[in-house]
């Protein structure tokens, strides 16, 4: 997701107030969303805090394969890696294998861009590099998970 992509220049480690505030908003619909919830109802709330509009289908897939191309990147660790193995266990996709006590991300497996690697990492090991540029994404920016939801909980969706 854009809003949580460190690709994407505009891209911060939530705040304390960022995150409080999205708390408050959430509690604050609770009771509408519990009966909707009780009642069976259809709902759906239009997302208007996207980070980049997406152009229509038709467009977005003659635009894909060349944004593909420009940011083609790739997961890396650095030497932080404690060896602990929890962006194995948090890969959805199953992409990485720990080979020699070591993360190794396959490329002939899809990766679902989730980057539950890159923020659960408890070291901040885990990179993402820029294939074309050689430039590192990652390595001066902060991670964001879910403060509710753990590597546990992550690796139980597999």
């Amino acid at each position: 997701m854009s809003s949580n992509d460190p690709k994407f220049e505009n891209w911060h480690e939530a705040t304390e107030e960022e995150i409080s505030d999205l708390e408050s908003s959430v509690l604050s619909n609770l009771d509408v969303i519990q009966n909707i919830v009780i009642n069976k109802e259809k709902s759906q709330e239009k997302d208007t805090n996207f980070t980049v509009p997406m152009p229509a289908f038709p467009i977005l897939s003659l635009i894909l394969p060349i944004l593909n191309k420009f940011y083609n990147v790739e997961f890396y660790d650095d030497s932080k890696c404690a060896r602990c193995k929890t962006c194995e266990k948090v890969c959805l996709s199953g992409k990485i294998n720990i080979i020699n006590e070591k993360p190794v991300w396959q490329k002939d497996v899809g990766c679902f861009n989730c980057h539950a690697c890159l923020n659960y990492c408890p070291e901040q090991a885990v990179q993402i590099k820029s294939t074309r540029f050689l430039k590192s994404y990652t390595e001066e920016h902060g991670r964001y998970s879910h403060p509710y939801a753990t590597s546990e909980d992550i690796a139980g969706q597999k």
